[in-house]
């Protein structure tokens, strides 16, 4: 019976694991590695081998495509939205069926939604709607 209790609270453990997402990661910049919070990411641009990481403190340019970008950085708030961009969810300012709006630095940017990625994203929103 305690080997069946451990084993079940192994398995609770581990699915806890799964389910807590980290709120940070790091990125080499200049030989050090910096500390990049998940609230503060606009958004990510794929620029052929390397994503530019947009945040409300600047920008910073690191080594690794956006596929392993997101394969790396798996969170909730994060979303691929077109074959070049990750968007922060909660960054989002208002859209539209083609285009995201992020404020950033008081200037308002335009992020594209592709056709593969439209449903999903648009699905994210909840808007409110007359019964």
């Amino acid at each position: 019976m305690t080997l069946l209790k451990s084993l079940l609270s192994d398995s609770k453990l581990h699915l806890e694991q799964q389910l807590t997402y980290k709120s940070f990661f790091f990125v080499k910049k200049n030989n050090r590695n910096i500390k990049i919070n998940i609230e503060d990411v606009l958004w990510v641009k794929a620029d052929g081998a390397s994503v530019e990481i947009t945040h409300v403190n600047g920008s910073v340019i690191t080594y690794a495509n956006l596929g392993s970008f997101e394969k790396q950085i798996q969170h909730p708030d994060l979303m691929r939205v077109h074959r070049s961009y990750i968007v922060n969810l909660t960054k989002v300012d208002s859209y539209d069926d083609q285009f995201l709006y992020v404020n950033c630095s008081k200037k308002e940017t335009k992020i594209p939604i592709s056709r593969t990625y439209r449903k999903e994203a648009l699905k994210s929103f909840k808007q409110l709607r007359a019964d």
